[in-house]
């Protein structure tokens, strides 16, 4: 895909709905870009999972049909993002607080790491 063809189609937390949505693009031939913001594919790999937030972009000229498709997929009490903070802007408070927790056990191995070179010099 060249750059500014394309356009956001899904996006979530919840690796399964992604995977899923994933599968659905694949199955009908749709060209995609799976994105992971922050440090989302680290924790993929350091974790096994990241609470990061992903988006699944597909070419303008898919976007109706990519659209169709998973619509069926998604349910229908879900609400649209825009819909969801015009209600609540803050509803979103779990994720924050998911990625607080994750950037703590991502950043402790470091600091414990510097912990120990720090008192390693201390002790010499």
């Amino acid at each position: 895909m060249e750059e500014g063809e394309e356009i956001q189609l899904f996006s979530s937390a919840n690796e399964y709905e992604i995977n899923q949505i994933c599968a659905i693009l694949k199955e009908n031939k749709i060209v995609f870009i799976k994105k992971e913001h922050g440090s989302g594919a680290y924790m993929n790999i350091y974790m096994g999972q990241s609470i990061w937030e992903k988006i699944i972009y597909v070419e303008k000229k898919d976007y109706e049909q990519a659209l169709e498709l998973i619509t069926p997929f998604l349910s229908n009490d879900k609400e649209t993002k825009e819909e969801q903070e015009k209600k609540d802007p803050i509803s979103n408070k779990h994720i924050l607080a998911k990625r607080c927790l994750g950037l703590i056990f991502l950043g402790m191995p470091v600091i414990i790491l510097i912990a120990v070179i720090i008192m390693s010099i201390i002790n010499h």
